[in-house]
């Protein structure tokens, strides 16, 4: 067989030049971890392992809610299982850029005829495997964006966590002193009753309030073990007994900030918006798809005559099969992928408008009390200690008051609760930390 001509060498090297180039545009780790870090302020581990702190973290002092962040990123073993997608992305990414394998035949015969080898090798991928590998590799980036929105996702969960574990630690706090205080009260009637300054059935609904009192402490208590196992799901280490408050921000943007803040930003808008690139990529591959064609060496001799060949081309004409259901297929997810923007972009417009709701309602309730009840019962609580101490007033008014301000704390506890989880609702819809969060 003679030596192959130009155009074949030329030909077989172009298309091994274009499967070369693969797997360099490959989305790794080390991209989510970046993109993540820059969201946050903390990093993935380098590979998947035990449990560990990662750097900055010290339990020694209590935990807050960035090192408990920090923890999950590092630690949480359930993404680390939708890191491992990445591997698929990649392995696609690889196939899409594959060559055919050529085609040998050999002809060896029987009789007079003279021997046959033929070397077949495809073509078309010369103007199909560009389009295929920037599908591909668009939908590998798209891979990417979404495991950084899911560690979003985890980020946001920690918070809300954190939060509710210190929420459930306050209420224990308060629904201790609300017992206290209502058995303060009851023991105070008792007293009359011996006294005769009171009748029996005037303890009565004492007696149930106070059993009612305990048991919403037990149920705090409870609650709080609850929340602390939680937030041990998320960060995968034992928690200290200290748990510092979250740091709420003074203020949010407003809507149309967020939103423009959501649009550049958020990780599964552009997921979305890649996979329109990708499906666009697709309908080229479809179309251009209708058309095979292949160029080979081909080569005859036998003992009466010498060697020969020449090269060989072969084209598939679409003459009735163009690729029809292949190219209506593609423009049906290129179709599917629009409606996934633009639904996607809904979804993160109400995601906002309702966490900015719950917020600034939870702000406002928070700056009631802060500002005008907390400081009026706590003034009312030293004038009732104050007339108590000077025999003006009984006990039982002092325990009415102290119960006062202790529920008006609850009431806080649970607005300064809801602000967090706002809070962290509007980081996730975001992309990444508003302003004041975490600060």
């Amino acid at each position: 067989m003679s030596p192959s001509p130009p155009i074949v060498r030329v030909l077989l090297a172009a298309a091994l030049a274009l499967q070369g180039c693969v797997g360099r545009h490959a989305v790794q780790r080390e991209d989510v971890a970046l993109a993540l870090a820059s969201r946050t302020g903390h990093p993935l581990r380098d590979a998947p392992g035990a449990a560990e702190l990662p750097d900055g973290v010290d339990l020694g002092d209590g935990l807050d809610a960035d090192e408990a962040v920090a923890l999950a990123l590092w630690n949480d073993p359930a993404f680390e299982v939708t890191l491992a997608q990445l591997g698929y992305a990649r392995a696609d990414l690889v196939e899409a850029g594959l060559l055919k394998n050529p085609t040998l035949s050999l002809l060896f015969p029987l009789g007079p005829r003279q021997w046959q080898a033929a070397l077949s090798l495809p073509v078309d991928a010369l103007w199909i495997l560009p389009k295929r590998v920037e599908a591909a590799r668009r939908r590998s980036e798209s891979t990417g964006e979404r495991l950084v929105q899911g560690g979003l996702d985890l980020v946001r969960d920690t918070r809300v966590a954190f939060a509710r574990a210190v929420a459930a630690e306050a209420r224990v706090v308060h629904l201790d002193a609300l017992a206290a205080t209502q058995q303060e009260r009851l023991d105070l009637e008792i007293a009359r009753v011996r006294w005769g300054d009171a009748a029996e059935r005037d303890v009565d609904p004492l007696r149930s309030q106070t059993l009612q009192r305990q048991t919403e402490r037990d149920l705090a208590q409870m609650a709080l073990a609850e929340a602390r196992a939680t937030l041990r799901r998320w960060v995968r280490v034992e928690l200290p007994s200290t748990l510092a408050p979250p740091v709420l921000p003074a203020a949010v943007p407003d809507a149309s900030d967020l939103w423009t803040r959501a649009r550049a930003w958020r990780p599964d808008l552009r997921a979305a918006e890649l996979d329109v690139a990708a499906a666009e990529a697709a309908v080229e591959v479809a179309r251009r798809s209708a058309i095979a064609a292949a160029v080979g060496l081909e080569a005859r001799g036998g003992n009466a005559s010498p060697a020969n060949g020449g090269v060989t081309a072969s084209v598939t004409l679409p003459v009735f099969d163009w690729n029809q259901a292949g190219m209506v297929r593609a423009r049906t997810d290129l179709d599917a992928a629009h409606a996934r923007v633009r639904a996607t972009e809904a979804r993160i417009e109400d995601e906002i408008r309702l966490a900015l709701a719950r917020w600034q309602g939870a702000q406002r309730t928070l700056r009631a009390l802060t500002a005008d009840r907390l400081p009026a019962l706590e003034a009312a609580l030293d004038r009732v200690q104050e007339a108590h101490r000077m025999g003006d007033v009984s006990g039982i008014e002092v325990a009415l008051a102290r119960e006062d301000w202790h529920r008006a704390r609850l009431a806080a506890v649970d607005a300064e609760l809801a602000m967090a989880e706002a809070a962290a609702e509007l980081a996730r819809a975001v992309g990444g930390a508003i302003e004041g969060e975490g600060s």
